[in-house]
């Protein structure tokens, strides 16, 4: 069960300390060394990231933005991780961003197994062995346990339930203190919004697609960052000399990426086209499952498309002739726009005055995973931390 070898009793028992503390600075940056070091790296870009993102530039970096000069914070106490299943490394940046905000961690991880995820805890393990660090995070990995759960949830000063809905519902029926802290990150899902004039125009139209494939196969489309529909922007000769552009050249790039779809995703993406369908809600199904990609073209559908989506390279396409045409397919569970326009100031105006109940942020194509500490809406720095400067 654990995959330190840190009991949770000893996590417990360690009192939160200062944001950016030496002492996890440098473990996260002789982290990244090690990673950054790794034969075969390129196979898992997603642990390149994380070993990026932990560098020690970047860490003084966050902190910088985040801490102004006389302010003075420490943590909260000891935070209970719940990471989900569907993005192998969640849990670590999870687990980055509340230790370097202060707090101890328990960080329960899921029992899937992934390769990436499996390398990461064995580098973890070899860093906590190598050093001589003070006991600040231990993780577990077990499936169903309600009696640790509970215990960890009544012991712990905050949880940061990643699981979904459902993940969330049953977490908060748990007894807890009058002061927990509960961050949670319920099901969510992305769209993309692409002037189809300006991708005509760019002689970056490949590499735009490159990105889009990041953004989404990387995940097998399951994260909640991971596009689900591309709203085209424009007129409609422009729109179909863009898309027709733009899906080729996506289709191309799975083939080069030798991508291989989950077992069964072609099956479940054929339910989800059938199932909608009979509601006349897509029509003109471009089925093409031997490659991973379906993408199907909007009739009458809302923002429950996206909700109520098999994920694996299903996408849905609608053309726009102006922003307002978005409104209709978001609501409080879509998380990202990414965009590629060369409007993108004139967009975030447009969310921002448009007094939207989803769009937590606006990205680049490409950077829909990019983990930052405002995540789905939530300053995390500030929700863990507490400021003792007045």
């Amino acid at each position: 069960m654990y995959r330190t070898n840190l009991d949770i009793n000893t996590i417990l028992d360690q009192p939160p300390f200062k944001a950016f503390d030496d002492k996890v600075v440098n473990f996260l940056s002789n982290l990244s060394v090690r990673i950054m070091n790794q034969t075969g790296l390129r196979k898992f870009p997603d642990l390149a990231s994380f070993g990026f993102f932990i560098r020690k530039s970047n860490l003084q970096h966050i902190e910088k933005l985040h801490k102004k000069e006389n302010d003075c914070h420490i943590g909260l106490g000891t935070a209970f991780h719940i990471a989900p299943s569907n993005v192998p490394l969640n849990f670590a940046y999870s687990l980055v961003t509340a230790i370097l905000c202060g707090n101890p961690s328990i960080v329960r991880i899921s029992s899937k197994k992934f390769e990436q995820s499996e390398l990461l805890i064995r580098l973890i393990n070899e860093e906590l062995n190598n050093g001589s660090y003070q006991p600040f995070f231990t993780l577990l990995q077990y499936s169903h346990d309600d009696e640790l759960n509970n215990k960890l949830s009544y012991e712990c000063r905050l949880r940061l339930i990643w699981g979904g809905d459902n993940t969330i519902k049953s977490f908060k029926s748990m007894n807890v203190k009058a002061n927990v802290l509960d961050i949670t990150f319920p099901d969510k899902y992305s769209i993309s919004l692409i002037d189809a004039c300006y991708y005509n125009e760019t002689a970056d139209f490949r590499n735009v697609a490159l990105k889009f494939y990041n953004d989404v196969y990387t995940f097998d489309q399951n994260a909640c960052t991971s596009p689900r529909g591309v709203f085209w922007l424009g007129k409609e000769i422009d729109v179909i000399k863009a898309q027709k552009k733009f899906w080729d050249v996506l289709a191309n790039i799975i083939i080069h990426k030798n991508y291989m779809p989950n077992t069964g995703a072609g099956v479940r993406r054929l339910n989800s086209i059938v199932k909608f369908a009979a509601q006349d809600k897509i029509i003109n199904s471009d089925i093409c499952p031997q490659i991973g990609m379906n993408v199907l073209d909007i009739k009458n559908g809302e923002a429950e498309l996206f909700s109520e989506h098999s994920g694996e390279g299903l996408f849905y396409q609608k053309r726009i002739k102006c922003l307002d045409e978005l409104r209709v397919f978001v609501n409080e569970k879509c998380q990202t726009l990414s965009v590629f326009s060369d409007q993108k100031m004139q967009i975030i105006d447009w969310v921002v005055n448009s007094r939207l109940t989803g769009i937590d942020r606006v990205c680049d194509v490409g950077k829909t995973s990019e983990f930052s500490f405002n995540w789905d809406g939530k300053s995390l720095f500030n929700l863990m931390t507490k400021n003792i400067a007045s």
